[in-house]
């Protein structure tokens, strides 16, 4: 499928990548702080950032739990219902 000028500049220009949950993003932010949490094996950031941007070509972003809080910003594009 088409990926829109826009989207695919915004791509490149933010050097996104797929994610396997759909759209693309990036990581621009990671907490040093990386404790093993009692339920899993591997530690983890207990904070992270990321670009997320979701196109024509990759429109839907599966549904997942988070086990961290989440903050979503807004940055340009349409609604999403």
């Amino acid at each position: 499928m088409h990926i829109p000028y826009r989207a695919t500049q915004l791509i490149q220009d933010l050097a996104l990548e797929p994610h396997r949950e759909g759209g693309y993003y990036r990581r621009t932010y990671a907490a040093t702080q990386t404790p093993i949490l009692p339920d899993e094996t591997q530690s983890r950031p207990t904070a992270t950032a990321i670009y997320y941007l979701l196109t024509a070509d990759s429109p839907i972003g599966y549904w997942h739990k988070n086990r961290s809080d989440i903050l979503h910003m807004y940055h340009t594009g349409s609604p999403l219902t």
